[in-house]
């Protein structure tokens, strides 16, 4: 009897674990789990239709050297930290030398950056985060890029990891949000030295944003006029303003744009009244401008750190075998620095990003326009993220050297930055705001119209970018309006992202996908002959990768 029981106990053990599971069936929450499971689809489905992307055979050709040398040998000039190709080599030990093994990795991370968008939920909210959520898993270049076995991915997760751990740290400030911080440190720089403009542009939108949250209160002690009548420190504003944009698309040199800086900055200085008096006042009633008491004391920091720099030393020593690759931390911006320069056939201009967010990334065009009323956003972490996104696109911008492949390390904080649109519904401006962003668009469209003219409107992304933010304004005024705009450029996204994947991904009209052909056409030889001739002898080339044997390919160096 005693079997019978006992079966008959398990029985009734199983049947109120499924009468359980049926009841929490409706209440379980998922939205999340169709979010990842689109991004999921969109970057697992027919993930080798496309040929190896040339930067792809490099990278293959890197983790054979790991096989014929047993670690890899940082090189400086190589501007790729070590992280990716020891990522590579444990794929395809596993998975075996393919194309799948080869690319899975960066899929599985792309997905990962999806995920965690979400958890940016306690500081922006969950309805944004969400929408973020999915920006990023219909993204064209996110996915795109996330079917590519390349470092910037990697890129997008740890900068990521690190903004959240920043915000963790500033509102919470519990032990998790350091270790999220420091690995995320610590990855950025196992991935690319292009850490370098993601950190700075991290830790500079800290100061700003506290000045930008902050009150201004103005103390007159005497005189409440201002030295001219009808002049004020607003006069200048338009003025400046003109001259910058009037610059940018005259390409001024930049060393004018200091004198006329100094200039208003001197006629402001001359005209304001000499005891008025600008004070910086942080409110009181703004409880996340205040960082948290935070929950980790020194030893916690230490032992991140120390974690976090044994496994940068790890990896770059070349798992202790190859220790002059430690000195190529800093021995690598020489180069990087002078590449960046001078572009070395990836010179861009600087509006290449606009380009191809006005062509392809609608969502992020909104959330780009939206990063200018950031000030109307009551959370401290969309000003932050705004900054940060601003500030990271103002430095690529600058930058020569320029490929396609990097804007998914860009525009990550636009994403939420277009799920706060619904924050703004309904925007509400006085009549002189109105008429200000009203006069702005108009020069703006004059401007657009007087420049493009010379290159026969040769480029369309000014007014793309104007004419998103007038329907931007007209929808914000209404929530049913707002939410049609958002889903219409989730849908446009998504259909761009399934065109170039399975139907453009080889064309070369194509800016994400003809960079390397451009780039061969200038730098290899012109003959077919000959080109063939250099692709198949070479093993960094990704049809001798894919055609090769390992043992063969091993034995060619770079």
């Amino acid at each position: 009897m005693k079997p019978v029981t006992t079966i008959g106990s398990a029985s009734a053990v199983d049947y109120d674990q499924v009468q359980d599971s049926k009841a929490r069936w409706p209440e379980t929450d998922w939205i999340p789990w169709l979010i990842v499971g689109c991004a999921l689809l969109l970057r697992f489905f027919l993930l080798g239709i496309k040929p190896p992307h040339f930067d792809e055979g490099i990278n293959g050709w890197f983790v054979d050297q790991i096989v014929k040398n047993g670690f890899y040998r940082y090189d400086p000039t190589n501007y790729h930290g070590p992280l990716h190709f020891y990522v590579l080599f444990l794929s395809q030990t596993l998975l075996g030398r393919n194309l799948w093994a080869l690319r899975l990795p960066v899929v599985l991370v792309s997905i990962t950056c999806v995920w965690l968008t979400l958890k940016f939920e306690p500081f922006v909210g969950r309805n944004v985060s969400r929408w973020a959520a999915v920006a990023m898993a219909v993204s064209p270049g996110f996915v795109f890029y996330g079917r590519y076995s390349i470092h910037e991915v990697w890129l997008v997760l740890f900068s990521m990891l690190f903004i959240l751990g920043l915000l963790g740290l500033w509102r919470i400030g519990t032990t998790n949000y350091l270790w999220c911080a420091g690995m995320g440190l610590t990855g950025m720089i196992l991935t690319k030295e292009t850490y370098i403009i993601h950190l700075s542009c991290a830790l500079l939108a800290i100061p700003i944003t506290w000045l930008a949250s902050s009150s201004i209160t103005i103390s007159r002690q005497r005189s409440k006029k201002p030295a001219i009548r009808g002049v004020t420190p607003r006069s200048f504003i338009p003025v400046f303003l003109v001259a910058m944009v009037a610059g940018f698309f005259m390409s001024w040199p930049r060393t004018l744009y200091v004198p006329l800086a100094a200039s208003v900055g001197i006629l402001i200085a001359a005209l304001l009244p000499k005891d008025l008096i600008f004070v910086f006042k942080q409110p009181s009633d703004r409880a996340d401008m205040r960082p948290a008491k935070q929950k980790w004391d020194f030893v916690d920091l230490a032992v991140v750190g120390a974690t976090g720099i044994a496994l940068i030393v790890f990896f770059y020593s070349g798992t202790f075998f190859h220790w002059n690759g430690v000195k190529g931390l800093y021995e690598a911006y020489s180069a990087w620095f002078a590449t960046g320069k001078e572009g070395h056939g990836h010179e861009k201009p600087p509006d290449y990003w606009l380009r191809l967010i006005g062509r392809y990334e609608f969502s992020v065009a909104l959330g780009l326009v939206l990063s200018f009323f950031c000030q109307r956003f009551k959370d401290i972490s969309l000003r932050y993220l705004a900054i940060y996104g601003v500030g990271t696109l103002i430095a690529y911008s600058i930058v020569r050297y320029k490929t396609p492949w990097c804007i998914v390390s860009i525009i990550w904080p636009f994403c939420f930055l277009f799920g706060a649109a619904t924050l703004l519904v309904p925007l509400r401006l006085r009549q002189s705001g109105y008429f200000g962003l009203a006069c702005l668009l108009c020069l703006a469209a004059g401007l657009a119209i007087w420049f493009a003219g010379w290159d026969n409107y040769a480029y369309i992304w000014p007014f793309l970018f104007i004419g998103a933010a007038i329907l931007l304004l007209i929808c914000l005024t209404h929530p049913v309006a707002t939410n049609v705009l958002l889903v219409a450029s989730l849908a446009t996204a998504a259909c761009w992202a399934i065109l170039l994947n399975y139907f453009r991904c080889t064309t070369e009209t194509e800016p994400f996908g003809q960079e390397k052909l451009s780039f061969l056409s200038t730098n290899r030889p012109h003959y077919p002959e000959q080109f063939l001739s250099v692709a198949l002898d070479s093993g960094r080339f990704p049809t001798r990768w894919v055609l090769r044997k390992p043992d063969a390919s091993a034995n060619h160096r770079r």
